[in-house]
């Protein structure tokens, strides 16, 4: 392998890295991050974690969005619409979090500290 054909595989092999660091960080944008709620009466606030459930859990992006959430900022709580009780009527996290659901069920032992882990 000559000088200019090594050369040229690591110019591929950097290029390649980079756009691969840069669609990392804009997914990241596109996640949205964490989003806290605070406005949980005595529990500890919730923050909910983009980055668990799509890159850990494998959910996509159309799987919450638009059918179950929103993708317009504080939309998901208008008029105080989420609550514990709309969760375990199969609402909002519900969908996934009710009793008997794909997820973890929000009346399980210790569910409670799963979400409510943020202080205000």
């Amino acid at each position: 392998m000559n000088r200019w054909h090594k050369i040229a595989v690591i110019s591929f092999m950097l290029s390649a890295f980079c756009l691969l660091q840069i669609e990392r960080v804009f997914a990241a944008e596109v996640g949205g991050g964490d989003i806290l709620f605070s406005d949980t009466k005595e529990q500890k606030g919730v923050t909910f974690s983009h980055k668990i459930h799509v890159e850990v859990k494998g959910n996509k992006c159309p799987d919450c969005h638009v059918k179950i959430f929103k993708m317009t900022k504080a939309s998901t709580d208008k008029d105080n619409a989420l609550t514990m009780q709309s969760i375990n009527e199969g609402k909002f996290c519900g969908v996934c979090h009710a009793e008997n659901k794909t997820a973890f069920s929000t009346s399980a032992k210790g569910a409670c500290d799963k979400c409510h882990n943020t202080a205000k």
